[in-house]
């Protein structure tokens, strides 16, 4: 095709080369421009453009050939750019780059560190050039290093993937041949270096996967006497070979069990990297009869692991293996046994997938494991990645642990080596001690450890020693530059690193490449210079620079390549960092530390990360910028004169997302920048004897943050110094420290003034106290302080304080506070007085004084307590009195709380007689001043009236200023129960305002009843329940919603057993709202009776002497009456008879009748429908039998409605003797006649038969047939007419005395599909030749066939000729000749014959075979024609349970060719078979089929795989056979088709499953039958299940069971999901419980159901449930009576009610605690309930709640609960009503009494405390108020009479009276303070004379009782 562009195309693969031409000098000078580039941007640090250089270095590298890059080398190591050329050179990966390396070794340009590096490099070049190993094959001639054999065996490794035939090259074997030469003959070795030097040539010979003149050699080195690690990695080295090589040996070398267990293990997984059948198989065979434990467990383990393995490597394997290999027979104690260990997951769906295996390997001669691997392998989109492979061996280690922990160890406990030897202990042999674990032991350990990468081993050592183990030359880098920088103090060290450098091209449907690229690289520099001398952590002298500086880039690129253009994108990433470290740091001990950091730049990077985005359009690259950026710049506040800075650009994120991710980030940069103008920061720390100089500073900054501080210490002397920005303070201290005198003196200059602080504390023996603190400037005192004081403790505790202050000279101010508390006791008094104060005089609102005095004794307590605070005073009384007289209990308590004007009046009595007599009363008051004015008064009594006869009285008033409430609460309770019998009253009374509420109710039993009569009057109704029952009936009636009445009654024995049920809902409103259940039960009868409402049904079942009666009615008018009568006699006969009311169904009749008589027989059975004979059939059929003759007469009538089938009859009349027979048979089929006959007749030589029928369907049909047969001579002549058609066939034959037959056949008939027929045949036999000759002619037409055979047998042989004429009208004649020949082991079989569609050739054919035995045969076959050529040969052996057959056939140039292979093993029940088959026919070709059967005595398992490429069809077979009645058969198809067949049968139950399924859809049948029959019970069980993918499945289930009383049966059937038609029946009768239960269900009719239980024992239990359809009525009532306990329940649930009702009845007063409970459930329950526990009353908790359906009073609850048998003691009373709650809780102790009120949320709180004593005495009162308007109160009593004073206190809310009394001879003198107004201080004086009083009062000084006299 023309070009009209010049370009020249040229047809090629889709495979794609790239090529290119680059002029070579222009190539150098590039070259040499980047490294000038390099060393540019290198000089102190490195910029980010340098892994972007370094980059195209090595891409520029790669073009130049030898001569070029010497050059370039040449020219380079005079400059600094040296180093990057040595770093790029190994990554060129050409043949030339490899010559330079060599010479750069040479001349020490690099080391062998180096050197090393890029050896190992070398296993990652993926796709080297041959001409790489011309270079490298040299380097291997002379101790090559190990390094490099195992790069370069890595390389051929890689080489040879790609070419297949690289072996066959010159450079590849001469690399191969010199790492065979290192083994020699047979891997000997007698130093250390040569067995080095050997394992590695045995690595890097297993690297590359090849040999040449090495595979005996292997073979010696492990067979021959090496060292063990030498064998095993011989065998290894075969890892990498491909399976054309011969692995026999391996498989050899594993089955010899005189080997060591790690040479077999070896073996074995060497013969595993190329898994066949046949390896498989004898593996099995030889585990088997292995006998060492330590191989069966890791091959155990191993092949386990590969069939459970997900590794899509591996699944080929799992066909081979089978079942009875994976059976675990052998031990494998992962701490013990060799094993392997492997871990996998493959996602089919994404194609990826990963494995972990690790080998663990034991040897015999070691309790540790001798050798152990690890390989990590990814499976990534079809392809298998070995990723690495980390492994090692270790010997020796044995006499480490018999050191520390053998017997004359460190630890010479038994302990550990009981364990370690309990692990490795083995059965036969005593090896576990440490004496004798090892052949010969080691002075140290040794061992060995080795690194695969994808596959090829890229690192190999080995250790002898600890001290080897951990070698010098493995320290890292960063140490070994540390310790250069120490000793030296320069460094300068480069690296540049290619992280990758990957080019990938792919086809694509266009034609056009497209190629992806992605190149990264990185440099590192690290630059010093100075002093570094650290000799230690406390002597330091550093002075000097450190640049560390690191660059990395990241090149991706997509690209499109065509002749003439390249398109595409590029992106470029760079990561970029440059930091400093300048200054000096000098440390000397713990006297000395100064440092300097100098900051000579404005700003130091971090990091710098960016990303630039380039669109590729030929060679040009142009540049695009992101749109839609936002940047965010932001740095931190000024921190000692730098900030630390980022910024950042990225790509606007996604709406939805407020995070960035790192696909959308351009730019982030970090780094530190400078705010100041400061060169630096240094830091001065000194410390000598006496002082201590710190200093830091910021050199030539703008802003000033010098910090200096300074300190000396004097004696007594403390002088200091500190400057900062902010303050300078300068000052001495002078501290003064005596017993009795401390003196402190502070003298400061504070930035510029002086400031000064005097203090002095004085203390004396007698706890006096004197402080004086002054601060003073420029002789101007600032603060001026005094505190003296002093506190004593003797008798009492007195304390007092004064202290005085003063600022700026001002006035000054005072604070006293003083205390004092004193305790008097007697012997039954106690005191206890409290007075305290604070005053200030600046702040006198916060004065606050305290008075508090409590006296108590042990039946009196008086508590009085005054607070003042500021103005305000209050006051709290508490007194309680306890008396006992006459066994009764007396408690008095008061609360009074004042404060202002509000007030708090609490007073409890109580009145304890016993736990049955109790009386009290409470009153409180409560004023609140504008809120709240309430006075509430309560009370309750309990008494025993007499012996179990109780009442309860409670009533409570509650007043205010407008209203006044009454509740009163009451009840009793009067057991009346006897012995036997039980009658309680409860009675309960509720009133208030608006409510009265009467409760009676009382519950009897005995022996024979028992019933519980419930009543309840509200206002002006009245509720009633009432339930009765005995052990048969059952009474309940109520009219709480409606007048219900339910009667049960039930006769369980006699010979009549009878039950009724009546149930009223609504009696006084509707009398038709009835239901009416009756029922009797006699041996000849059943009747039962229902009415529902307007509706009513009657059906009676009686018994009569020829069968049963039936009657049901629903209608006085309407019923049905059925009769069955029936006979068992001679006659058997039933008559049912059937009569309704309805219309065209009045009488229907069915009649049976069997009669069997001798020889006679007679049956009827005739059916009446619709008032019409529907059908009658009658038979009648006699008998006669004889010796020699029968005779049989019958006649058969039936009449029907049926069209056609009106009326039909037939008789029939057969007689038969010893030689003749003869059946006649007439009939009529709707009047129409059918006659028919049938004679035969026999005789001694001849025989006739004819036969006749004529009927109105056919014509008629007439048969005679003769025949007559002698000894030479055969007649046979048939005749048939049809109508007026005739037939004749007729047969003739002759025989003559020697042996010869003819016979003549005639056919003639008048039907064209029948030809007309003449043959003669004839037969000749002479003893060796027999003749047979066919002459026929048929329609005209000729035929004939001559065969003619010969026979000759003799003692070893048989010899056979033959040969065959056939002549027929549509084709040539044929011939054919045979003959056949036969020996004791050989047969040939020779034919020939003409082609009968041709008239030129023949076709002939020979077979010849050898059978040496049954299981030894050999087979060929060969037919040849002129066109047709036909070959097969085969071949069958079968020795030693092992099949190998095979079969070939060639015809004409077509091939096929089969082959069996397996193993049969019949006396273990096992047969593997796998035959495959070739063929040159593509359809043919790679057909395989694998049959694996194995069976036992009853189960057989055979699977057959039959595989054509990728096509499988799969077949499973499974089969356990009991008998012929239980088996399991399972046939399944590629798991797409099953069916299973399964059948179980035992003596009660027989069940049939057919199952068959494809895909997803099923088809199944399940049948089960089961039975269970004793002399007592009978169950029958019947099952039938169909499901199918195109119906619903279908159920059919019956049970039924019976023992003679109760009697049950199900029958379900089920013909769509959720439809089924249910009939079940149970009826159950004993003397304790009745039951009787049917149902019908259908999906096309209301459901119904009759349900009805009573239950006798151990509890009244009667049910009654009717349903029909949304109908229903369920009655339940059960119940319990016992002495002191009745539960009884009733439930009415009616779908004619709108809700249900329930009534229950329950106490129980058996226990301590006593219970009580009736309630009514409707909408909700309403209802009564008590409970209360005493052990001796006194205790008592109790309980009473009621739910009612009456507004205002829906839910009632008191709750008593009091414990008084020691003190304290406590009582709590709930009162609830709906929602509000009333709570009384008290609680009353020898010296405090309390009480709260809860109302609702409002809580009240009366709380008194006293202290009684002989003659003083404390009470306090205190009333908590629950509400705003109300105050709380305190009261506070004190007296004393010995000295003859008492003080009150009272305080309400703010308002508070305080007032004192004291009496001095006959005066008394009374003082009060108030809050108010006009009566803020009270005075009064009383002079009491002999016969007259003195009275005088004052307020406010003002006089209002002047002198008042009285006399008296």
């Amino acid at each position: 095709m023309p070009d009209t562009t010049g370009h020249e195309f040229i047809q090629s693969s889709l495979i794609f080369n790239k090529k290119g031409n680059i002029d070579s000098k222009v190539q150098i000078e590039i070259v040499e421009n980047i490294l000038k580039k390099i060393e540019m941007a290198t000089q102190d640090t490195i910029s980010s453009e340098v892994p972007m250089l370094f980059s195209s270095l090595v891409k520029a590298l790669r073009g130049l050939d030898y001569k070029q890059l010497s050059s370039v080398y040449r020219n380079a190591k005079v400059s600094h750019s040296i180093k990057y050329l040595i770093d790029a050179i190994p990554l060129v990966q050409t043949a030339a780059a490899m010559e330079i390396l060599k010479e750069m070794m040479n001349n020490f340009d690099i080391n062998i560190k180096e050197a090393d590096v890029f050896f190992t490099s070398l296993a990652f070049i993926n796709h080297p050039s041959s001409d790489m190993f011309s270079v490298l094959a040299p380097l291997l001639e002379n101790n090559p290093m190990p390094k490099l054999m195992l790069g370069v065996s890595a390389l051929v490794n890689n080489y040879c993937k790609m070419n297949s035939n690289c072996i066959s090259e010159s450079g590849v074997q001469n690399v191969v041949q010199n790492i065979e030469f290192q083994l020699g003959s047979a891997c000997r070795t007698t130093k250390e270096e040569e067995k080095n030097a050997v394992l590695v040539a045995l690595k890097a010979l297993g690297n590359s996967g090849h040999m040449i003149n090495s595979e005996s050699i292997l073979q010696r080195c492990y067979t021959e006497e090496n060292d063990m690690e030498i064998r095993v990695a011989a065998i290894e080295a075969w890892r990498h070979t491909s399976c054309d090589y011969d692995r026999s040996h391996l498989l050899a070398a594993f089955q010899d069990e005189n080997q060591d267990t790690e040479i077999r293990i070896a073996a074995y997984l060497a013969a595993m990297t190329c898994p066949t059948s046949e390896i498989i198989d004898v593996i099995n065979s030889h585990l088997i009869s292995e006998g060492v434990n330590q191989v069966t467990s890791f091959v155990w383990t191993h092949i386990t692991n590969i069939q459970e393995s997900a590794a899509p490597g591996k699944q080929f394997i799992q066909e081979f293996i089978s079942e009875e290999l994976l059976q675990n027979k052998f031990k494998n104690e992962a701490l013990k046994f060799s094993r392997n260990f492997e871990t996998s997951l493959f996602r089919g769906d994404l194609n990826v997938g990963t494995a972990i295996e690790s080998n663990v390997i034991f040897s015999s001669k070691s309790i540790l494991p001798r050798s152990a691997m690890l390989n990590l392998t990814f499976d990534l989109f079809g392809e298998s990645i070995n990723f690495f492979e980390v492994g090692g061996r270790i010997n020796g280690f044995e006499s480490v642990i018999e050191h520390f922990f053998g017997p004359k160890g460190y630890y010479p406990d038994e302990t550990v080596q009981t364990i370690i030897s309990t692990l490795r202990k083995q059965q036969n042999n005593g090896e576990d001690s440490f004496e004798g674990l090892a052949e010969k032991k080691t002075d140290e350990p040794e061992g060995s450890y080795y690194l695969r990468m994808f596959g090829n081993e890229v690192s190999y050592d080995r250790f002898h020693g600890f001290k080897d183990l951990i070698k010098p030359d493995l320290l890292s880098n960063p140490f070994s530059l540390l310790m250069e920088l120490v000793n030296n103090g320069h460094i300068d060290y480069t690296k540049s690193y290619q992280i990758i450098d990957n080019e990938l091209m792919f086809p694509t449907a266009t034609g056009l490449p497209l190629k992806l690229k992605l190149d990264g690289t990185a440099t590192l520099v690290l630059k010093s210079s100075g002093n570094f001398n650290v000799r230690s952590l406390d002597n330091v002298n550093i002075e000097g620079k450190i640049y560390p500086s690191a660059a990395v880039m990241i090149d991706s690129s997509m690209s499109v390549d065509t002749p003439l253009i390249q398109s595409g994108m590029k992106m470029v990433s760079t990561l970029h960092t440059s930091t400093y470290l300048e200054g000096k740091l000098r440390i000397d001990g713990a006297k000395i530390v100064d440092m300097a950091l100098n900051i000579p730049k404005d700003k130091m990077e971090i990091i710098n990360f960016d990303t630039e985005f380039f669109q590729m359009e030929d060679d040009d690259l142009i540049k695009e910028d992101p749109v839609n950026t936002i940047v965010d710049n932001t740095c931190t506040q000024d921190t000692l004169g730098i900030a630390i800075c980022k910024e950042i650009t990225y790509i606007t994120p996604d709406h939805q997302s407020s995070e960035v991710c790192l696909s959308d980030l351009v730019t982030a940069k970090l780094y530190i920048k400078k705010l100041d103008t400061h060169t630096g920061y240094l830091l001065q720390y000194i410390h000598e004897a006496n002082q201590i100089y710190f200093m830091f500073d910021t050199p030539a900054s703008k802003e000033s943050r010098n910090i200096a501080f300074s300190l000396q210490f004097m004696e007594n002397q403390l002088i200091y110094d500190l400057v900062t920005p902010i303050k300078s303070i300068k000052g001495e201290a002078e501290i003064e420290w005596e017993a009795m005198n401390k003196r402190l003196m502070i003298n400061n200059i504070i930035d510029g003034k002086p400031y000064n602080l005097q203090g002095e504390i004085y203390t004396t023996v007698n706890n006096q106290l004197h402080t004086e603190f002054k601060i003073t400037s420029n002789e101007e005192v600032i603060f001026d302080t005094s505190i003296t004081g002093h506190f004593a403790i003797d008798k009492y505790f007195n304390s007092e304080l004064d202290i005085k202050y003063s600022f700026m000279n001002n006035i000054k101010n005072s604070i006293k506070h003083s205390s004092f508390f004193s305790k008097e006791a007697s012997s039954d008094m106690s005191k206890y007085i409290l007075h305290s104060e604070l005053k200030s005089s600046q702040f006198s609102n916060l004065n606050l004084e305290l008075d508090w005095q409590i006296d108590m004794t042990s039946q009196h307590f008086d508590n009085q307590l005054t607070v003042q605070y500021g103005p305000t005073v209050s006051s709290v009384k508490i007194l309680y009195e306890a008396n006992e007289k006459y066994g009764e209990l007396f408690r008095n308590i008061k609360f009074e709380l004042n404060s202002g004007e509000h007030r708090y009046y609490q007073a409890v009595n109580l009145n304890y007689e016993s736990a049955a007599n109790l009386s009290g009363m409470m009153q409180f008051d409560i004023l609140i001043k504008d809120f709240i004015d309430i006075s509430h008064s309560a009370s309750i009594e309990t008494k025993k009236l007499e012996k179990e006869h109780y009442t309860l009285q409670m009533t409570q008033q509650m007043k205010t200023k407008s209203t006044v409430k009454d509740i009163v609460i009451g009840g009793s309770f009067i057991d009346k129960s006897s012995p036997g019998t039980i009658k309680i009253d409860i009675l309960g009374l509720f009133k208030d305002d608006q409510n009265e509420i009467k409760y009676r109710s009382t519950i009897s039993a005995n022996n024979d009843i028992a019933g519980a009569d419930f009543n309840l009057e509200h206002n002006d109704s009245i509720y009633f329940a009432t339930v009765q029952g005995t052990q048969t009936s059952i009474i309940l009636e109520s009219n709480i919603l409606q007048h219900i009445l339910l009667n049960a009654e039930i006769t369980p024995s006699g010979e009549t057993r009878a039950f009724n049920l009546l149930a009223e809902w609504n009696k006084d409103v509707d009398p038709t709202a009835v239901l009416l259940i009756n029922g009797e039960f006699s041996k000849n009868l059943i009747k039962a009776g229902f009415k529902y409402s307007m509706s009513e049904a009657f059906i009676l079942v009686k018994r009569v002497d020829t069968g049963l009666e039936l009657e049901a009615s629903w209608s006085p008018d309407e019923k049905v009456v059925a009769k069955v009568i029936y006979s068992l006699d001679n006659v058997k006969s039933l008559t049912i008879i059937v009569n309704t009311p309805f219309k065209g169904y009045e009488t229907q009749m069915l009649d049976i009748m069997f009669s069997l008589l001798k020889y006679n027989v007679k049956a009827s059975f005739s059916a009446t429908w619709r008032k019409s004979n529907f059908f009658l059939f009658t038979l009648d059929t006699k008998v006669q039998h004889g010796l020699h003759s029968n005779m049989i007469k019958s006649k058969i009538n039936f009449t029907s409605t049926f069209e056609n089938f009106a009326l039909l009859s037939l008789s029939l009349d057969h007689e038969m003797d010893s030689s003749s027979v003869l059946t006649d048979v007439n009939g009529k089929w709707n009047g129409q006649e059918m006659n028919g006959r049938i004679e035969f007749k026999a005789f001694e030589t001849a025989a006739e038969f004819s036969a006749a029928f004529i009927s109105p369907f056919t014509k008629d049909v007439k048969i005679d047939m003769k025949c007559n047969l002698d000894h030479q001579n055969l007649s046979l002549i048939l005749k048939g007419q049809y109508g007026l058609l005739n037939s004749n066939i007729s047969i003739k034959g002759y025989k003559s005395n020697n042996n010869n037959l003819t016979i003549i056949l005639t056919v003639d008939t008048p039907y064209q599909s029948i030809p007309k027929i003449f043959s003669n045949i004839n037969y000749r036999f002479d003893g060796i030749k027999n003749e047979f000759v066919v002459d026929s002619t048929i329609d005209d037409k000729k035929y004939m066939i001559l065969i003619n055979v010969s026979k000759e047998i003799t003692d070893l042989s048989l010899n056979i000729t033959g040969d065959l004429r056939l002549i027929t009208p549509f084709s040539h004649p044929i011939t054919i000749t045979y003959y056949y020949k036969q020996d004791d082991k050989t047969f040939i079989s020779n034919f020939e014959t003409t082609r009968f569609w041709s008239t030129n050739g023949s076709f002939k054919g020979n077979i010849e075979g050898k059978i040496i035995s049954g299981n030894d045969m050999h087979f060929s076959i060969k037919m040849a024609s002129q066109d047709f050529d036909f070959v097969s040969e085969m071949n069958h052996s079968f020795q030693n349970k092992h099949l190998n057959s095979n079969l070939a056939l060639t015809i004409n140039e077509e091939r096929i060719a089969l082959e069996a292979k397996g193993i049969i093993n019949e006396n273990y029940g096992i047969a593997k078979i796998h035959i495959g088959m070739v063929s040159t026919n593509q359809e043919l070709d790679d057909v395989k089929l694998e049959i694996d059967h194995s069976n036992d005595e009853i189960r057989q398992l055979s699977k057959i795989s039959l595989q054509k490429g990728i096509r499988k069809v799969q077949l499973l077979h499974r089969l356990s056979f009991i008998d012929f009645y239980n088996f399991d058969n399972t046939l399944e198809i590629n798991d797409w088709y099953k069916l299973n067949n399964k059948q179980s049968f035992d003596d009660a139950k027989f069940s049939h499953e057919v199952k068959y399924d494809w895909g997803p859809k099923t088809i199944q049948g399940n049948l089960m039958l089961g039975h269970q029959i004793d002399e007592k019970n009978r169950d029958l069980d019947f099952y039938l299940f169909l499901k199918t993918p195109w119906t619903f499945n279908k159920i059919i289930q019956t049970h039924y069971e019976d023992n003679g009383k109760n009697y049950k049966s199900i029958t379900v059937f089920e013909y769509e999901p959720k439809k089924k038609i249910e009939l079940s029946n149970v009826c159950i009768c004993d003397p304790n419980f009745c039951s009787l239960k049917s149902s019908l269900t259908t999906p096309f009719w209301k459901p119904m159901h009759i349900e009805f239980n009573y239950k006798f024992t151990p509890e009244n239990d009667v049910t009654i449930t009717l349903e029909h359809g949304n109908t229903s009525t369920k009655i339940q009532v059960s119940g319990t009576i016992q002495s002191g306990y009745l539960d009884v329940q009733a439930n009415l649930q009616a779908s004619y009610i709108k809700l249900p009702l329930k009534v229950r009845a329950h106490y129980n007063l058996n226990g301590i605690e006593k219970f009580a409970q009736f309630g009514i459930k409707t909408d909700k329950w309403y209802g009564i309930q008590g409970q209360y526990y005493a052990s001796d009353f006194k205790n008592f908790k109790g309980t009473v709640t009621a739910e009612l359906p009456f507004q205002g009073a829906e839910n009632l609850e008191i709750s008593t609960e009091y414990f008084i048998t020691n003190r304290p003691y406590k009582v709590h009373i709930v009162l609830k009503r709906n929602d509000d709650i009333y709570k009384i809780d008290g609680m009353l102790s020898e010296k405090e009494f309390k009480v709260d009120f809860i109302m609702n949320e409002n809580t009240a709180v009366f709380h008194s405390s006293w202290r009684i004593e002989t003659f003083t005495g404390k009470l306090d009162i205190e009333f908590i108020s629950p509400i705003s308007s109300v105050d709380s109160i305190n009261t506070s009593i004190i007296y004393n009479l010995n000295e003859k004073n008492m003080s009150i206190k009272l305080k309400k809310g703010t308002k508070e009276i305080s007032m004192t009394g004291r009496m001095e001879g006959q005066n008394i003198t009374i003082e009060g303070v108030t809050s108010f107004i006009g009566w803020e201080v009270l005075n009064a004086s009383i002079i009491v004379a002999d016969t007259e009083f003195d009275i005088t009062a004052s307020k406010n000084e003002e006089k209002f009782i002047n002198n008042w006299e009285k006399s008296y």
